[in-house]
């Protein structure tokens, strides 16, 4: 049937049923509402479920049968009791009226699910009398536009940041933050060992986080595998640290630090809480994050050997010169047999301070052509929210 509003089926009705009692009593009103392609419940003006429609199962996993008769706001987040609370005081001040409100509820097997609902006053309504509610999930909706805030709001932070260790440490905060983890760590690659090695950040720690390599764990599989890796039901999973089983975590996510296809490191995030689990949405966010980040460093370290490539030219060009006019002048005074010992010694004294000086130029001119070195030195410090390891 044709979609209707709840305002438009009450009237209709009022006017096709026109028979006495509550609305659970009146089949035509059940029968309209309860082919709505949208959610209802009817709450009292306490706030007490009356009715909720068979629709909800599926969105929610209650039955109508767990809903009736208990307080609506028992399902609803705390964050977003006192809004909604507000909202219900509103709407039943006045016959007739509507408010709007956007809250989580808690969805049957534990998660939260975004909400919008529309609630109109028909308490006075004698087939009715409540508070009908028509709502809907927008729980992608809601979070897809968080992502988005998120994503902003790390990327002005980077942009802020000079230093690549400051850097180090927001990506990391961030990280832990976004995706609901409780430590983190980051890890550059490092060749020579053949490991991926715990890297210095602002944080500090409460346990030692050693190297791995790749494979193990939640973020060596993310380097192995170049892509995002979750372990959830992490003490059942194979091929995990010993030292993270040990220490309690629960679930990981970690997910490779890249540029232009350049395995940098990688960044991995735990959790401690035996209801976490991370899903596709934190590993999307997490990447993301990663990738602003080994961007922002790429793009300090490139400044910064772009700042000693230009000292480097700048010390050529004022120091070569002098240098060798210098160094010819001292090198005939310390050949010529007619000047007294004293100013020889001087001149040879001289001849290697001229030496000296060319040698470290040349030492300053192979440094400017090394390209992007390892960022981050290999310590033993990593964030930690709750306890830190390897993950």
């Amino acid at each position: 049937m044709a979609r209707l509003s709840l305002r438009r089926a009450v009237g209709r009705m009022t006017h096709e049923f026109p028979v006495s009692g509550r609305f659970t009593r009146d089949r035509g009103f059940r029968a309209l509402i309860e082919h709505s392609s949208d959610l209802i419940a009817v709450v009292d003006a306490q706030g007490t479920i009356v009715y909720a429609s068979p629709s909800t199962a599926p969105i929610l996993g209650y039955s109508d049968a767990e809903l009736v008769g208990r307080s609506a706001f028992e399902f609803i987040h705390p964050d977003d009791q006192e809004h909604t609370k507000a909202a219900l005081r509103a709407v039943v001040s006045t016959p007739g009226d509507r408010v709007q409100a956007v809250y989580r509820v808690r969805h049957q097997n534990g998660s939260w699910r975004w909400m919008e609902a529309t609630g109109t006053n028909l308490l006075a309504e004698p087939h009715v009398r409540g508070v009908v509610a028509n709502y809907r999930d927008v729980t992608e909706q809601v979070e897809s536009r968080q992502r988005r805030e998120s994503i902003l709001k790390v990327a002005r932070r980077f942009a802020a940041e000079a230093d690549p260790m400051h850097v180090l440490g927001s990506l990391l905060e961030e990280s832990v933050r976004l995706v609901g983890g409780d430590a983190g760590t980051v890890y550059r690659w490092d060749s020579s060992r053949e490991s991926l090695v715990p890297v210095e950040n602002t944080l500090s720690t409460a346990m030692e986080c050693t190297p791995i390599r790749p494979g193990q764990g939640a973020s060596g599989q993310a380097f192995s595998q170049r892509a995002p890796v979750i372990f959830n039901d992490y003490q059942r999973q194979e091929n995990v640290l010993t030292a993270a089983v040990k220490a309690g975590v629960q679930a990981a996510i970690a997910a490779p630090l890249r540029d232009s296809g350049t395995l940098l490191g990688v960044i991995g995030v735990t959790s401690y809480q035996p209801e976490k689990r991370f899903n596709q949405l934190d590993a999307e966010l997490l990447e993301l994050v990663a990738a602003l980040g080994a961007a922002t460093l790429v793009a300090l370290e490139r400044a910064r050997l772009e700042g000693v490539r230009l000292a480097t030219r700048t010390a050529e060009h004022e120091l070569n010169n002098p240098l060798a006019i210098t160094g010819g002048y001292a090198e005939l005074l310390a050949a010529d047999p007619t000047l007294p010992s004293h100013l020889r010694s001087a001149a040879e004294e001289a001849l290697a301070g001229v030496h000296a000086a060319a040698d470290r130029l040349r030492k300053l001119q192979r440094i400017s052509r090394i390209e992007l070195k390892d960022w981050g030195s290999p310590v033993r410090s990593t964030i930690d929210l709750a306890h830190s390891l390897p993950c």
